[in-house]
């Protein structure tokens, strides 16, 4: 049998799993971020004339951008943070861009059982919950 070569990409699309999520960012709990979120994703207008959304959310990193590694709007908004290990493996360095794309989305509720989660955030409101985004993701990686 003849052997096969392996391909210098491996492209494929999965929703990020929860563990590769900062559950409780900063900056998406905070009274801007819960207005950001709620106007932006859970409204039905952000699908009205709108197809694709492939090139309007970047990864930015820590080291070379001087941000928490996570998907940021054009603009700079933080969408989704990610957690240290995921982080680690995908966005570190720079490479993040090259890696992975942010083509869709879903919003879930979060109940935050651990209300002192918020007060480190700087969120002092009655809300036990907050919005998450739950990017769905294409990854290329590498195959050697």
């Amino acid at each position: 049998m003849p052997a096969v070569n392996l391909p210098a990409m491996l492209t494929f699309h999965r929703f990020m799993r929860l563990d590769e999520l900062m559950l409780t960012p900063r900056a998406l709990v905070n009274n801007a971020g819960r207005e950001f979120i709620e106007q932006t994703f859970c409204q039905d207008s952000w699908t009205k004339n709108r197809y694709d959304i492939t090139g309007l959310f970047l990864v930015a990193c820590r080291q070379q951008d001087k941000k928490s590694d996570g998907f940021y709007s054009t603009k700079g908004q933080r969408i989704a943070q990610f957690a240290p290990p995921f982080a680690k493996e995908y966005s570190s360095q720079g490479q993040g861009n090259r890696h992975l794309s942010m083509i869709g989305f879903t919003t879930t509720l979060f109940y935050q059982q651990d209300i002192s989660w918020y007060e480190k955030a700087g969120y002092h409101g009655k809300e036990s919950s907050h919005y998450l985004i739950v990017p769905y993701v294409r990854f290329s990686v590498r195959c050697d």
